[in-house]
């Protein structure tokens, strides 16, 4: 169960106390034996930059490092001898310890200050130089503040709020007296803000002194306490994120401090963290002056640009403190000089070759860029094996100089990761997981042999719309013998328009094999693609089985048996028709009627006189539109056909066994007919 809340005395949310002018008079006269009246200067070179008029008061110069010597000091001076024989309690990340600890040695009074775990190291370590009780615990300064509270109870001790006891809030206030002396015409002072004591002191000394000159405050945006009690007009607890400037992590404004502002602040903005680090490194650079985040927020809310109307006045900013933990403070450098766009980070994929680094090298020297730090990246790459991904922490002058560096990277190496985010951005990023898996794929289509063959399913469809259906169409069909066109001889190898009805199932597609050709043999003129078998047909007068002849078109003139105009006997070429040459009589050119694959002269004479009158070569005369009944007839007979196929495939195995020449009457194994007899 958690304990109640032990109240402090000083800082009664029901009654808040608010400082007066004569307070904060009161306090410089006592403590100015003991604390620096601390330079404030004009800075010729934040001036350049900001296009306003810059002092810095340089609050980090006084003995601890901070301006909390000052509040800490008035406040130990105004105890009574009782409070001081029994000493101080106190709750700080820091500079308020150091300062509580300090003066406590040098006033004989004893100290005691509660820290939390995340206080840096370098100001717990000089609390115990300066002989003070230190003890580290709390996450927090909320729970280091109630571990602080509970134990100045139980040991009878005074607990001293670095941010809302009233007499720190005056000694506090002691710097806007000096400002207002160091700085004539001063036109506006840019205070840090945590628990707001400093805001509340030196806001009602300036005030007081000159109402007309501007303050305003500026707080992390991790930590903006201030900014929310102004939106609910009243202090609230807000969240507490990590930030740089740590001394201003106060989850609540202090009661006091808000009651003192309230009515008197010209406005408050927060800064993000990029601009404290850039702060900081304006002042290292420009200043020569080491100060920490809290100290450097004034400058950072003028480079963030959050208080424009402030061009061309007498602008102070308050540095309050320079204790910033050495560890950090590289850290908080390269952040800097990342925000002003001079240390930049590449990721640029490059040949894994002889002369890839080489190349990156050449081009970022020949920039003038300075290579600080180089990585390269193999086993997560998923482009080609052969390329290697370097990541360059590269030094610039300024931004200008970073842009020129990203463009022509960009322009040789095509994509690239600048300061993390991907450049050109309209570009389809690299898969940055080795096992994204292979892109989805449309579902292929199915693969055909040729275009002979979609031309012959074209072909026959339009044929089978065309047909005629009628009796004497269907005597014409069944008529095909010697003389006439046979089928395959079409153009393109398409079929006879006749057959729509019912094509043999001899009548393969392009370049397929008769039934009778199995385990694999191939008839010669099949060696041509495409080309249909067009002739295995029995050979009416003698009854042998007559191979193809189709070369190019033309059909040997006789067939050697029974001299029959049908092919040539067992199914053999003439020579001159071995691998698509032309009969003797047929060089140079062709019999006008055997254009486009018509019948030799030979075979001139047969014609059937059946076929609607058609003469060899020439198609028949095409038959009249089908009606929808018709039309479906002739489906029904293509049907028919298919079935009639697939049962001349089933008693193959007949023709497998054997079959008989006419004029040998031999028994011949399968394809024993493509050899000459």
């Amino acid at each position: 169960m958690n304990e109640p809340e032990i109240p402090d005395p000083y800082c009664n949310p029901d009654s808040p106390v608010a400082i007066t002018f004569d307070e904060i008079t009161s306090a410089a006269y006592r403590i100015k034996s003991g604390i620096k009246n601390t330079e404030c200067s004009k800075s010729e070179h934040l001036t350049n930059l900001t296009g306003m008029e810059i002092y810095i008061k340089k609050e980090f110069l006084q003995a601890t490092g901070s301006f909390k010597e000052r509040g800490a000091r008035f406040a130990m001076l105004r105890m009574p001898d009782d409070v001081k024989a029994k000493g101080v309690v106190a709750a700080s990340a820091g500079n308020h310890a150091q300062a509580c600890c300090y003066h406590g040695l040098t006033l004989g009074i004893p100290v005691t200050v509660v820290m939390p775990e995340c206080a840096p190291i370098m100001k717990i370590q000089k609390c115990r130089n300066y002989k003070g009780n230190v003890i580290v615990q709390g996450k927090n300064l909320s729970e280091s503040k109630k571990i602080a509270l509970a134990y100045a109870r139980d040991n009878g001790m005074m607990y001293l709020n670095g941010y809302d006891h009233p007499q720190v809030l005056a000694g506090q206030g002691t710097i806007g007296l000096e400002v207002w002396e160091q700085v004539p015409d001063l036109g506006a002072v840019i205070v840090p803000v945590g628990g707001g004591g400093l805001l509340a002191g030196i806001c009602v000394a300036i005030k007081a002194l000159d109402r007309n000159i501007q303050v305003i405050g500026v707080e992390p945006e991790r930590a903006a306490c201030l900014t929310e009690a102004f939106k609910v007009g009243k202090p609230v607890e807000v969240k507490v994120d990590s930030t740089l400037a740590d001394g201003l992590a106060v989850a609540k404004i202090g009661v006091n401090s808000f009651e003192c502002v309230k009515r008197i602040l010209d406005k408050c903005v927060a800064v993000k963290e990029q601009y404290v680090a850039l702060a900081i490194l304006r002042l290292v650079e420009y200043e020569k002056s080491v100060v920490e985040g809290a100290g450097a927020s004034p400058l950072a809310a003028i480079l963030q640009g959050l208080v424009p109307e402030l061009k061309g006045k007498k602008v102070c900013l308050i540095l309050s403190g320079g204790n910033i933990d050495t560890t950090v403070l590289g850290r908080v450098l390269e952040r800097g000089l990342a925000a002003d766009g001079r240390l930049v980070k590449v990721k640029v994929c490059i040949s894994d070759r002889i002369g890839g680094i080489e190349d990156l090298s050449n081009t970022i020297g020949s920039l003038g860029v300075h290579i600080k730090d180089m990585v390269h990246e193999r086993a997560w790459v998923v482009e080609d094996v052969f390329k290697v991904e370097v990541k360059v922490i590269c030094e610039c002058r300024d931004r200008e100089h970073s842009l020129t560096l990203k463009e022509t990277l960009a322009n040789k190496y095509g994509s690239i990761y600048f300061n993390g985010q991907l450049y050109p951005d309209d570009d389809i990023a690299r898969p940055t997981a080795i096992f994204a898996g292979p892109p989805s794929q449309p579902p292929m289509l199915p693969e055909t042999t040729s275009l002979s063959v979609q031309q012959n399913v074209v072909d026959l469809e339009v044929g089978s719309k065309r047909a005629d259906t009628t009796a004497a169409s269907s005597q014409a069909s069944a008529q095909m013998g010697a003389g006439s066109m046979h089928p395959s001889q079409q153009p393109t190898g398409s079929f006879h328009p006749s057959q729509a009805g019912g094509y043999t199932p001899y009548q393969q597609t392009g370049g397929s094999l008769h039934p009778s050709q199995l385990q694999g043999s191939q008839h010669p003129s099949q060696q041509i693609g495409g080309s249909l078998h067009p002739s295995q047909v029995v050979c009416e007068p003698c009854g042998s089985v007559q191979g193809s002849q189709q070369i190019a078109g033309s059909m040997h003139p006789s067939c050697a048996p029974c001299a029959s105009f049908q092919g040539a006997a067992g199914g053999s070429l003439h020579p001159s028709q071995q691998m698509g040459s032309l009969h003797p009589s047929q060089q140079g050119s062709l019999h006008p009627s055997q254009q486009m694959g018509s019948m030799h002269p030979s075979q001139q004479g047969s014609v059937q006189p059946s076929i609607g009158g058609s003469v060899a070569g020439q198609l028949p005369p095409l038959a009249p539109p089908l009606g929808d009944q018709s039309f479906a007839q002739a489906a029904t007979q293509i049907s028919y056909s298919q079935q009639s196929q697939q049962s001349a495939r089933q008693n193959d195995v007949g023709l497998q066994k054997r079959f008989s020449c006419c004029s040998c009457k031999r028994r011949s194994a399968p394809g024993d007919y493509n050899r000459a007899s």
